[in-house]
């Protein structure tokens, strides 16, 4: 099986095939196997698939686990809600919530996979150029005209996707109009919960990460002219920094704190029902690209890498890599679909500004905790 892609996608679906017994070569375009950015929640959902890829243990060792989520006014600071990640919380959802750095939930499964030389072939600095199909044989050959050759080809390489143009004739990624910066702190106040500040026209995120020792820092705002930004480490313009001037006092003091922020586009995808074409088929970002507005992108990459693994596996289901590829999209279309359409909806809500704010505001300091918990059981359920 040949994987398109090294990030996270790529690497779980590479575990997960070998846990299977498949054996995988995975081409990385990068010179090497990193992850850039910076913080990753992990929901019950994700937390449970790292668990069937035999990763529990590893996680537990990096990971910090947040006491509540609360929501916030950015202007005014008030506490609009809170959901504790509590003993209640946990027996609801058979799991805990927990948040990571990046890079740490990637080199978890780069060790994982290196430990299995046998069946995970890691190769680096290749580039997908051509993808062609004959008979049981699927060829790529990278930027150096050499050819790979497997069973199927898994496209794992992310929202700018080579090979998903192989797969859907589609449009580019869609702009939503907002630029998210990103920053890491020393936790110096070891807080110990996610806090979502919402403004007008922004919102912005902060969680402990590497057992609370950092604090993770998403501040997302309008920028209409943000859309040519590319990549993860473009420093912030200086107009993007300005908006988020006048805030509530402890927050302003929070974003001081940041020596310098790295930029990029919010960008997705129109859902589409088929993520595949023969033995060619794509998972995570780029089959379903989503904005970032339920911290879900690498969560729904775990997913679906298991439910692929397992697809593959099932004597009594699928039998191809074309059935599996068919199945996955018919099995997962629908909650990827829902996915990208509620978080466009909640940029809305997070930036809301005048009487939406207050109407905002208002509906989340009457929910109870009961309701704010099961407003997540469509994510954390599954």
């Amino acid at each position: 099986m040949l994987i398109a892609g090294g990030g996270i996608a790529g690497l779980a679906a590479a575990l997960a095939l070998a846990r299977q017994g498949r054996s995988s070569v995975v081409l990385e375009q990068a010179a090497s196997f990193r992850e850039i950015g910076a913080g990753v929640q992990l929901g019950p959902n994700a937390l449970r698939r790292l668990t069937a890829l035999g990763l529990r243990d590893q996680v537990e060792a990096v990971v910090s686990w947040p006491q509540q989520v609360l929501m916030r006014d950015a202007l005014s600071g008030k506490v609009l809600n809170r959901l504790p990640l509590d003993a209640d919380f946990r027996q609801r959802y058979r799991e805990g919530y927990a948040t990571i750095h990046r890079a740490d939930l990637l080199s978890l499964l780069l060790q994982a996979c290196r430990e299995r030389p046998l069946q995970i072939d890691l190769r680096n600095n290749l580039r997908v150029e051509t993808i062609s199909e004959a008979g049981d044989r699927v060829r790529v050959t990278d930027q150096h005209g050499r050819p790979h050759e497997g069973e199927a080809l898994i496209g794992a390489d992310g929202l700018w996707s080579r090979v998903r143009a192989h797969v859907i004739d589609d449009q580019a990624p869609r702009f939503s109009g907002d630029v998210a910066l990103r920053a890491l702190i020393a936790n110096d106040m070891q807080a110990r919960e996610v806090t979502l500040w919402m403004g007008p026209h922004l919102h912005v995120v902060a969680y402990p990460v590497r057992r609370g020792a950092f604090l993770n820092l998403v501040a997302i705002s309008q920028y209409p002219s943000g859309g040519g930004l590319r990549g993860w480490e473009t420093p912030a313009p200086q107009q993007t920094l300005e908006r988020f001037q006048g805030q509530h006092s402890e927050l302003s003091a929070l974003l001081q704190q940041v020596p310098g922020w790295t930029a990029w586009p919010l960008l997705d995808r129109d859902p589409v029902r088929h993520w595949s074409r023969g033995r060619v088929g794509l998972i995570g970002d780029a089959a379903h690209p989503s904005l970032q507005y339920l911290a879900q992108g690498a969560c729904l990459a775990l997913e679906d890498a298991v439910a692929l693994a397992q697809l593959l596996a099932d004597p009594l289901g699928a039998g191809t890599p074309q059935a599996a590829f068919t199945r996955l999209a018919e099995q997962r279309h629908a909650r990827a679909a829902r996915m990208v359409r509620t978080t466009r909806r909640l940029a809305r809500v997070y930036h809301a500004s005048g009487p939406l704010r207050w109407g905002r505001n208002l509906t989340l300091g009457l929910m109870p905790t009961r309701l704010t918990r099961e407003m997540m059981a469509w994510i954390y359920d599954h």
